[in-house]
């Protein structure tokens, strides 16, 4: 089981199976999802009714019903299996065998979060766990399309606290399974992040993160927010960005007007500023990973009148 929080699957109790989802191993989440495209019922319950009516489950599904519930009134499989009392995989079978073109993983996506049906498990600041129902977000998809005071200020900040997320067919080293590609920023507080969103004309929720350890290191806490859209991303990857930046990222080519924008939002995600109380004077600092980025800043820096300073 390769499970952040279950040792073994919490239906079976198998170790060597791999960890699938909600606690359960492949085998037994498949069950699950088995039964829930059938609507809950057990085999008996088939049995009588096919006896009552003469007929199999899954006999409604003609080429014209599929072609109309799937097609036109955009249901998705495992409704269509459920009011059929089917499975999700017969319905696949049919609409191969009606040649009926199946939805991409995005465009089912979609429509799953249009319909409120992408929902999962989310423990608040409060430590209380609740479920989750994520949304189809409202957002400019030209924001990052062209250079502005507001589209420089977002960019330093997700050069600092954001992460790019590739969707699978983008992913070089083949590590991503998300069926479109993901922006998101972390902080500790919320306000920065509600900024942003703000600019950006988005309404995605923040979700909160509890400190969690794993074996492989720790999950600071904080708030996060998550954006699915491929034009924002393939905008960001243009403008220099790269997944796994923090070692890597370098300093954009920035047009004059936006310089100072761009490194007030870098020093909002990443900088700090401080009294040093012997000398009676204030300071300024900025951390990154990434000795190529840094140098970029300075070096816009020095153009602004800066004197030289040491990394």
């Amino acid at each position: 089981m390769l499970s952040r929080k279950h040792e073994c699957c919490i239906r079976c109790g198998e170790t060597e199976i791999k960890h699938a989802s909600l606690g359960r191993c492949q085998k037994c989440y498949g069950r699950v999802k088995e039964a829930r495209h059938k609507g809950y019922r057990g085999r008996a319950e088939k049995i009588k009714n096919t006896k009552l009516t003469g007929k199999k489950p899954g006999h409604l599904l003609t080429k014209e019903y599929l072609h109309g519930e799937y097609i036109f009134n955009k249901r998705s499989l495992g409704e269509i299996a459920k009011e059929c009392g089917c499975t999700r995989t017969y319905v696949h079978r049919r609409l191969k065998s009606y040649g009926i073109p199946s939805r991409d993983q995005t465009t089912a996506r979609t429509l799953a979060l249009t319909k409120g049906k992408v929902k999962f498990e989310h423990t608040d600041e409060d430590g209380q766990s609740r479920l989750v129902t994520l949304q189809k977000n409202i957002y400019n998809e030209d924001f990052f399309s062209g250079w502005s005071d507001k589209m420089a200020y977002v960019l330093g900040v997700i050069c600092t606290d954001g992460n790019l997320n590739p969707n699978k067919d983008k992913d070089p080293l083949k590590k991503s399974k998300t069926a479109i590609s993901r922006v998101s920023v972390f902080q500790k507080e919320p306000e920065l992040l509600k900024k942003i969103l703000s600019l950006m004309e988005c309404d995605a929720k923040l979700l909160y993160n509890k400190k969690t350890v794993y074996k492989s290191g720790v999950r600071g806490e904080g708030f996060i927010f998550l954006i699915n859209n491929e034009k924002i991303y393939d905008d960001l990857i243009g403008l220099g960005l790269t997944p796994r930046k923090s070692l890597t990222l370098k300093f954009p080519e920035i047009p004059p007007p936006y310089g100072r924008h761009f490194i007030r939002g870098c020093w909002d995600g990443a900088g700090s500023f401080y009294y040093e109380k012997a000398k009676g004077t204030f300071g300024a600092s900025y951390l990154s990973g990434s000795l190529g980025f840094i140098e970029g800043m300075l070096a816009e820096l020095y153009k602004a009148g800066l004197s030289k300073q040491t990394i």
